[in-house]
């Protein structure tokens, strides 16, 4: 026979089985509805804390002379950006945009661009890339919900405006770039990593995790000698003043390897200003093309001692200071006598040129222009080279075409071009392609 007691924990047991019972079964049903009827929701909130994926800019590679002085870096920098805050109002989205305008100097369309973009639910809007460490603590002090900053890095040339057509530049998007930081853009550039960024605290701030890490551009070595390249700005400068000349352009390159020592191109920018007024955009060593007048008397010169047409001890009476073919009256610039054929070419006489230069049947003057590349461009490793312009022998004046020519006029050439052409005379005949990188590390950066 049970006793009070016995009845009682039995009574209790049983209401305790009841009730747990009962309480596994509303759990059971909540895994129900979280998992079956809840699934899409709560799998969107947490693709909502954790999607957003982000680029990690890599360090770009420097850019060094050939005696290893650098020319251009990376130095440190920061991006700010703005991401939604969790219930914050449109009043306070705008204070925030207003403050972060009055800190970087934000113009009302950029303003507006970032308010749009809140409104519109964008998890993350830059505000303004690559700013200054002084801009960066400001924007810091701040203290506005949803505003960081991201580190970056920013282009920098030490040396200013030195060598800036070669060097070019690159905006600070990095999305417009010329010379060797466009042309070798693939070996300094490196490879973007990948961050995540978290939601935390209800949505009012962000923590970041690192899922691939950047890996840093590779360094480019020119064969630019900043000590020379500096001296031929220098005397450019001096000259272009002196003879108030519009522009110019010295280049300065070793015959036998083709290596430019240096490139100096005027007007210039200094390459931090990137891209600098647009006077100065053109690197007129090898984007300009111009009749090379007196120049191309060497051209000339080669095609009729190719040929023997023309002995070193042979003279040219130039005694009357001009002279008329097809109509076509060509002078010298001061009359000369009797010129042995070097001398033809030390006074340039003009009329000396055309003398023995009749000696040549147009083919044959044409060929030997196109043996010296005239009209194709050299190779050289910088964007945008102008090929100049060379006509076809068939389309030749048959009258005044070769002796006009022969004096450097109806064709049209770049300053490289030329240089070119007259290292073949240093090389005894071998026609060098030149360049401007040393070493692009272990890229194949040759079209």
């Amino acid at each position: 026979m049970r006793t009070f007691y016995e009845n009682d924990i039995r009574k209790r047991a049983l209401f305790l089985s009841f009730l747990l019972a009962g309480w596994a079964a509303v759990v059971a049903l909540r895994l129900v509805q979280i998992q079956v009827f809840g699934h899409a929701r709560a799998k969107a909130a947490v693709l909502n804390q954790t999607r957003d994926t982000i680029k990690v800019e890599p360090k770009r590679g420097n850019i060094l002379d050939r005696n290893g002085e650098i020319l251009a870096c990376s130095l440190p920098a920061a991006s700010v950006y703005i991401r939604p805050v969790d219930k914050e109002t449109p009043a306070e989205e705008r204070a925030k945009g207003r403050s972060l305008q009055d800190r970087l100097g934000l113009s009302e369309k950029e303003v507006a661009y970032i308010l749009g973009r809140l409104k519109d639910g964008f998890s993350f809007t830059y505000v303004k890339k690559k700013i200054s460490g002084e801009d960066a603590a400001g924007v810091m002090a701040l203290k506005l919900p949803g505003v960081g900053l991201e580190p970056a890095t920013r282009r920098h040339y030490p040396l200013g405006s030195l060598a800036a057509h070669v060097l070019g530049g690159v905006s600070l998007a990095e999305n417009n770039r010329t010379g060797v930081e466009a042309r070798y853009n693939d070996v300094l550039m490196g490879e973007e990593g990948e961050q995540v960024i978290y939601k935390v605290n209800g949505g009012r701030d962000y923590q970041t995790q690192v899922i691939k890490s950047p890996v840093p551009g590779k360094d480019l070595v020119l064969t630019l000698d900043a000590t020379i390249q500096y001296y031929a700005e220098k005397e450019l400068a001096r000259a272009v003043a002196e003879h108030e000349a519009a522009w110019g352009t010295v280049i300065v390159m070793e015959p036998f390897s083709g290596e430019i020592l240096a490139l100096a191109s005027l007007p210039s920018y200094d390459v931090n200003d990137y891209p600098g007024p647009k006077n100065a955009w053109m690197n007129r060593a090898v984007q300009l093309s111009y009749e090379p007048g007196s120049t191309f008397k060497i051209v000339t010169a080669a095609a009729a001692r190719e040929r023997n047409r023309v002995g070193f001890t042979d003279l040219f009476d130039c005694s009357a200071g001009s002279i008329t073919i097809g109509g076509l009256t060509i002078r010298d610039h001061e009359r000369v006598g009797v010129l042995s054929f070097p001398n033809v070419l030390i006074h340039s006489s003009n009329v000396g040129t055309v003398l023995f230069a009749s000696l040549l049947s147009i083919d044959e003057f044409y060929d030997t222009i196109k043996a010296f590349r005239f009209g194709t461009k050299t190779g050289i490793d910088l964007p945008a080279e102008a090929s100049g312009k060379v006509r076809p022998a068939s389309e030749w004046n048959k009258k005044v075409s070769l002796p006009h020519i022969a004096i450097g006029y109806e064709v049209s050439v770049t300053p490289l071009q030329m240089l070119r052409a007259m290292n073949v005379f240093a090389t005894g005949g071998l026609l060098v392609r030149p360049r401007v990188v040393k070493d692009a590390g272990a890229s194949d950066a040759e079209s």
